[in-house]
């Protein structure tokens, strides 16, 4: 089975590099690329590649900041011409840092990197999971589907879902983990909310289905307003409307 990729830079002799690699190599298959970071966010949306391949230094949205949207949704290769990046790539869990200009043999061996890891999908976390709550032993049953949010309280976390709510010995990383990639968002160092539940939006203010009015963390503002930007549809005529 073939590794989905897409392809991001803001310079195009670097993307058709990339392509010209990826379609010499049998275990990758190119789905899509783009120069522009923002428009490649939609696509990636979209298309959920396993791994996606990426500069760091762009205009608009860096590739670090992409990094932190795209968080558990596909596997990251950056490739850039700066050293100085190395750190905070491999602080996201990057599979391989390609320094410009890298040759074949160096692309290749990125590649085996990511081949021996596990690629990571959308499907990858299980339908239902058991947590820990209450008296010594107790497990009960989570359906990720039925969760609207979940809050941090201290040294526990509460998963608040459809008919009750669960207090549990967990962080909101590890519950992130276990929940479905393309439906469950980061807003908060304290809330994560299932996009599913989300009943308005007004400014920094999310509104959920059972009431909740949570904030957007002022770290998470960009990161949110971009991955419902990828999920939002809005007329051109509105953006030409504004322009006039």
């Amino acid at each position: 089975m073939k590794l989905r990729c897409y392809i991001i830079d803001d310079e195009a002799h670097a993307v058709a590099y990339l392509k010209a690699l990826v379609e010499r190599t049998d275990s990758l298959e190119l789905i899509g690329s783009a120069t522009s970071p923002v428009f490649a966010l939609k696509e990636i949306t979209k298309l959920r590649p396993d791994v996606v391949f990426s500069d760091i230094d762009m205009p608009d949205l860096n590739g670090l900041e992409l990094a932190a949207v795209l968080k558990d949704r596909a596997r990251l290769i950056f490739t850039t011409s700066y050293r100085d990046y190395a750190v905070d790539a491999f602080e996201h869990e990057a599979v391989d840092y390609l320094l410009k200009p890298f040759s074949t043999e160096r692309f290749q061996a990125a590649v085996e990197k990511l081949l021996a890891g596990t690629p990571i999908s959308a499907e990858a976390a299980p339908s239902r999971f058991f947590v820990k709550s209450g008296a010594r032993g107790t497990l009960l049953p989570v359906e990720p589907g039925d969760v609207i949010f979940a809050s941090a309280l201290s040294n526990y976390i509460e998963i608040n879902m459809l008919d009750r709510k669960i207090v549990t010995y967990l962080t909101l990383e590890e519950l992130l983990q276990n929940l479905p990639r393309d439906r469950f968002l980061r807003i908060h160092r304290s809330h994560i909310i299932n996009t599913a539940y989300i009943k308005r939006i007004e400014s920094d203010q999310i509104i959920l289905s059972d009431g909740s009015a949570l904030t957007v963390g002022r770290t998470y503002q960009k990161s949110f307003q971009l991955a419902i930007a990828g999920r939002s549809l809005i007329s051109s005529r509105e953006n030409s409307d504004k322009a006039k």
